[in-house]
């Protein structure tokens, strides 16, 4: 099947469909399977369909994320150098679809009155570049950027709906905190830690959360001497246990796809299971909540949490 092409030509229109739909979402705190999304944009008055549309926007739904997608700018490396008369014309030309494409999505985001991204709120765009625009609707977090997956691709103007924002807000509504925590030392670890880690040793301590228990930072593997090529890569990093007997671990991995590929935020995340690896490609405090949510088991503390200090 062709995939259809997204035209917005009023931004005013797009952004007030966008903004229904972040209302709408906002209601929602827990993550919706690609079927009860389609069938909220279908009640907000979308067309149905593989791709459903709505004010020339084409979105895209699967469990927990909606992809919208506002216009199609083309590739620039299919231009013909022959069509234009020198090589500052052509560099202009290459330019201006880009110029384009975030024109569009700055006009979109003009209409979108929502508040800002959260820190630890998902950014599934940017993957592909800077994202001008990050919100947030309720534990929903909303991008809007331009987008060219790979190089000789289309470059396309985007929005992004992905459930986890206000993570810490989810979890401590499931799980509420201590009254009291020993902090962690985390100065024992010779090397950057992801922040979603540190704030869940601080504001839980050393815990079990849900069926998944923290490994302390000092008990954390620290870094091999063997020089900088090889300063993140330590696939037994263990940094949390499963109540069956499973181990999460950090893939300590620069990520080349990032502005800052050796951000640990962007660190990757494995489950081990005897007989069974899985790749987590989201962050470790996304996994606990989405984890705790499944069993659907939230309790209070003294239920829910254990070893933790105070």
């Amino acid at each position: 099947m062709t995939f259809p092409q997204p035209s917005v030509t009023d931004p005013a229109a797009a952004g007030a469909r966008l903004l229904a739909l972040a209302t709408e979402l906002a209601r929602h705190p827990d993550p919706l399977s690609g079927r009860r999304l389609d069938d909220l944009l279908v009640a907000l008055g979308w067309e149905p369909g593989r791709f459903l549309r709505a004010a020339g926007m084409i979105a895209l739904t699967r469990d927990g994320t909606i992809e919208v997608y506002l216009g199609n700018f083309g590739d620039p490396r299919e231009l013909d150098p022959d069509d234009h008369p020198d090589a500052d014309a052509l560099d202009t030309a290459t330019d201006q679809p880009y110029l384009d494409s975030d024109a569009l999505v700055d006009a979109v985001a003009e209409h979108l009155d929502l508040a800002p991204a959260d820190p630890f709120a998902p950014d599934p765009l940017g993957v592909w570049g800077p994202v001008p625009h990050r919100l947030r609707a309720g534990h929903w977090a909303v991008s809007l950027a331009t987008v060219q997956h790979d190089s000789g691709l289309d470059i396309l103007s985007m929005v992004d709906f992905t459930w986890g924002a206000d993570l810490t807000g989810r979890l401590t509504a499931l799980i509420p905190p201590p009254a009291s925590v020993t902090p962690a030392d985390a100065s024992a670890v010779a090397q950057p830690l992801p922040s979603d880690y540190r704030w869940l040793l601080d504001t839980y301590g050393f815990a079990t959360l849900g069926d998944l228990t923290l490994v302390p930072p000092d008990q954390l593997r620290k870094p091999d001497a063997a020089g900088p090529a090889l300063r993140h890569r330590l696939p037994d990093s263990v940094m949390a246990t499963t109540a069956d007997g499973g181990e999460l671990c950090w893939l300590m991995e620069p990520d080349p796809s990032r502005e800052d590929p050796d951000n640990p935020d962007h660190w990757s995340l494995e489950l081990r299971r005897p007989g069974h690896t899985e790749r987590i490609h989201s962050t470790l405090l996304h996994f606990l909540v989405t984890r705790i949510l499944e069993t659907r088991k939230p309790a209070t503390a003294g239920e829910a949490v254990t070893g933790f200090d105070g």
